[in-house]
C-alpha cells in the first residue's frame, strides 16, 4: 500500500479522515481521539449548539482522527449520539458512538446496530453502561439484558452477516463494524485489577478490535496495561485515556464518585496549588496533559483518548505541546507522572530504573497462587452444598479483604450500638448456637431473637423450634469461623439485604471518562 494514499481525501470532502480501523491496523500514525458529550434537549438549543460548535472545530483539525461520542454518560438522559455524530460524518468526520446496554435489550441493541450501519456508524464502543441516576417523573430502571462482552459477541456475529439460531433465512449482509471496548485498570487492590484483566481478554475474544482504558494519573499503571496485554496475547491497539484535569475535576474523582477513576489526595494537593496560580492552572493543566500524551506514545500505546471540558484552542494547545517534546522526555515524564494508591497492587514487579513495570510477574502475586498458598487454613466450614447462601456470604466478604492480608476467625461477641449492650454467641454443641446479651429483659430478649434471626437469613441456617434465640446448622458440625463472620452484619441485616439489592440494580461499571465497561 503507498503510504501517500493515507493522508489523501479520497471523499473530497475538506478536513475528511481516513477510517480509524485503517489506522490502526495498516499505519503508524499515533491516532488522538477526542471524546464529546452530548447536551440535554435538542440540538438547536444553546447547550447542543455550543457541543456541535466544538465538534465541527476538531472535525476540520489535522491531528483529530476521530470523535468519540458518549451514549447517556453518567445514566443521565442525553441527547442521541447519532444526532451529533450525523452532522459529523456528513463532514467526513471518523466517529466513535458509544453503544451501552443500560436502556436497551438484545434485540433493541441489535436493531441499534442495523440502523447505525445504515447511517455509516462503523466504531462502536461497546459498553455496559453507568446504572441511571434519575428520570422523568421518577427513577429510570436500568435494563443490562447484555453486557460489553454479550455486545461485542451478537456484533462480531453481524460482522459475519450470520442469522438468529433457529431461523431459515438466508444470511444477511455482514454489517462492518469496527469494535472497540473499555478496560479500567486504575483499580487498588488484586481482587479488583484481576478481573478487569480477565474480562478485558473476554472482550477481546468476543470481537473488540481496539481498546481505550479508563482516566488514571500513575504512569506505571499505564505501562502494566501494555505489558499485560502483551502477556495475555491481546494483540490489539490500545489508546490511552487522558483526561485534561481542573481543580473541579480533581476534586470529583478524588472523592470517588466514579468507580476506577482515581485522583489520589497527593495529585490533589498538586492540583490546588496549581490553581492558585494566576491562570488558575490552567496551563500547568495543559501541559501536564500534553505530557501523558507524550508517556503513551513512548510506552507503545497506539494512540491517546482526548476528554475534559476544554475549549477548541486548548485541545489544540495540549497537542501542540506533546509535538515539541523531544523524543526521549517521556521517559522524565513517566517518573513524574507516578500518583498511585497506598497499597496499590500491581501485576508486574516494578523496575527501579524506570520507574515502571518489569516483564516479570508480581512474585507475591505468584507465591498467593500456589498449591500450598491456595490451601492453606482460612475461614471453612463443612459441606457447603448445605449452606449455598452462606458460602456466597463467605465469598462477599473475602472480596472486601486487602489482598495478602492473613485472615483471622472472628470473636463470637460484639458490641450492639442499638442495645448498648455485649452479645454473645455460644455454641451448644452439634452445630446448634445461642444468642445472648449481657443485658437482660424483654427488649434484651426481643434484640437477640432479631441478631439470631438476622444470622439465619445470612446463612441460611435455621431458628430451634420455641427457641427464638438459637440456630441450628445442618450437619451438627461447629463452624464457629463462620458464625463470627455473620455475626457483624446479622446487627442491621436489614441494611446487607438493601444494599446487596442497589447493587444487583446496577450493571457492571466503568469506561471512559463516565461510562461503564
Amino acid at each position: 500500500m503507498n503510504p501517500s494514499s493515507l493522508h489523501s481525501n479520497p471523499a473530497g470532502i475538506p478536513w475528511a479522515k481516513q477510517p480509524l480501523g485503517r489506522l490502526l491496523r495498516e499505519t503508524d500514525t499515533f491516532v488522538t481521539c477526542v471524546e464529546l458529550v452530548t447536551s440535554r434537549g435538542v440540538i438547536t438549543e444553546r447547550s447542543g449548539r455550543r457541543v456541535l460548535d466544538l465538534a465541527r472545530g476538531l472535525a476540520q483539525h489535522p491531528r483529530v482522527h476521530a470523535l468519540s461520542i458518549t451514549d447517556n454518560p453518567g445514566g443521565n438522559a442525553m441527547l442521541s449520539a447519532d444526532t451529533l455524530g450525523t452532522d459529523l460524518i456528513a463532514r467526513g468526520q471518523e466517529v466513535i458512538i458509544h453503544l451501552s446496554c443500560k436502556d436497551w435489550n438484545r434485540n433493541a441493541l441489535q436493531s441499534r446496530g442495523w440502523k447505525l450501519a445504515s447511517e455509516g456508524f462503523n466504531n462502536i464502543l461497546a459498553l455496559s453502561g453507568d446504572c441511571p441516576t434519575g428520570g422523568y417523573a421518577g427513577q429510570a430502571s436500568g435494563v443490562f439484558d447484555i453486557d460489553s462482552v454479550g455486545l461485542l459477541q451478537m456484533y462480531s456475529d453481524m460482522n459475519l452477516g450470520l442469522t438468529a439460531d433457529g431461523r431459515s433465512e438466508a444470511p444477511m449482509e455482514p454489517t462492518r463494524f469496527f469494535l472497540g471496548a473499555v478496560v479500567t485498570n486504575f483499580k487498588r487492590h488484586e481482587r479488583e485489577v484481576m478481573p478487569q484483566y480477565f474480562k478485558l481478554a473476554m472482550k477481546v475474544r468476543s470481537g473488540a478490535q481496539f481498546i481505550i482504558n479508563q482516566i488514571g494519573y500513575d504512569s506505571r499503571k499505564q505501562d502494566e496495561l501494555l505489558k499485560a496485554m502483551s502477556h495475555y496475547r491481546l494483540r490489539v491497539p490500545a489508546l490511552a485515556n487522558v483526561y485534561v484535569l481542573s481543580r473541579s475535576a480533581a476534586r470529583f474523582f478524588n472523592s470517588g464518585a466514579i468507580p476506577g477513576v482515581v485522583v489520589t489526595d497527593e495529585l490533589l494537593s498538586l492540583v490546588e496549588k496549581q490553581a492558585k496560580s494566576p491562570d488558575k492552572g490552567k496551563t500547568f493543566f495543559l501541559e501536564f496533559a500534553a505530557k501523558q500524551c507524550a508517556v503513551a506514545r513512548g510506552l507503545g500505546y497506539r494512540g491517546v483518548y482526548l476528554g475534559g471540558h476544554l475549549k477548541l484552542e486548548q485541545y489544540a494547545r495540549v497537542l501542540s505541546i506533546a509535538d515539541s517534546f523531544a523524543e526521549n522526555d517521556w521517559k522524565d515524564f513517566a517518573k513524574e507522572i507516578r500518583f498511585p494508591q497506598k497499597d496499590e497492587f500491581y501485576l508486574f514487579d516494578g523496575n527501579p530504573e524506570t520507574g515502571l513495570s518489569s516483564t516479570e510477574i508480581n512474585p507475591s502475586y505468584l507465591a498467593s497462587k500456589t498449591p500450598e498458598a491456595l490451601s492453606a487454613p482460612g475461614l471453612r466450614f463443612p459441606s457447603s452444598s448445605d449452606l449455598p447462601v452462606a458460602a456466597r456470604r463467605v465469598f462477599l466478604e473475602a472480596c472486601k479483604c486487602p489482598s495478602g492480608e492473613e485472615v483471622r476467625p472472628r470473636p463470637l461477641t460484639i458490641f450492639d450500638k442499638k442495645s448498648q449492650s455485649q452479645v454473645r454467641v455460644a455454641s451448644l454443641g452439634e452445630g446448634l448456637y445461642e444468642v445472648t446479651l449481657e443485658t437482660d429483659g424483654e427488649k434484651a430478649s426481643r434484640r437477640s431473637a432479631a441478631i439470631a434471626a438476622g444470622i439465619v437469613k445470612l446463612s441460611g441456617g435455621s431458628l430451634v423450634e420455641g427457641y427464638s434465640q438459637q440456630v441450628a446448622f445442618p450437619n451438627g458440625q461447629s463452624i464457629d469461623a463462620l458464625v463470627g463472620l455473620l455475626l457483624v452484619r446479622a446487627l442491621n441485616v436489614r441494611a446487607v439485604v438493601r444494599a446487596e439489592e442497589a447493587a444487583a440494580s446496577r450493571g457492571v461499571l466503568s469506561a471512559p471518562s463516565a461510562q461503564n465497561d
